[in-house]
C-alpha cells in the first residue's frame, strides 16, 4: 500500500491518521508485523513517531542526494 498526502492537507495529522488506520487494518486482517519506508524529502520523522517503529535498515543516496530509511513495527503487542 501507498499513502501520499497532497501539499495543501500536510501538516494537519492526515498521514499519522493514515498510518494509524493502516496499522488498524492489518491488526483486523491478522498481520504481526509493519513494514514502512520513506525518503528524506519525505517526513521521516513524522512516520517514527506516528507509528512508533524502529528504523532497521537505511539507503543513502536513493534517489542521489536523499536516502531511504525502512522501518518496522510489531503488531501483535
Amino acid at each position: 500500500m501507498f499513502l501520499w498526502v497532497a501539499e495543501p492537507y500536510r501538516r494537519a495529522g492526515l498521514g499519522r491518521a493514515l498510518v494509524a488506520a493502516a496499522e488498524d487494518e492489518a491488526r483486523s486482517r491478522g498481520c504481526k508485523l509493519l513494514f514502512l519506508e520513506t525518503h528524506d524529502f519525505q517526513a521521516p520523522r513524522a512516520s517514527t513517531s506516528a507509528s512508533a517503529s524502529k528504523a532497521v535498515g537505511r539507503y543513502d543516496d536513493y534517489p542521489l542526494g536523499y536516502g531511504q530509511t525502512s522501518f518496522r513495527k510489531r503488531l501483535d503487542r
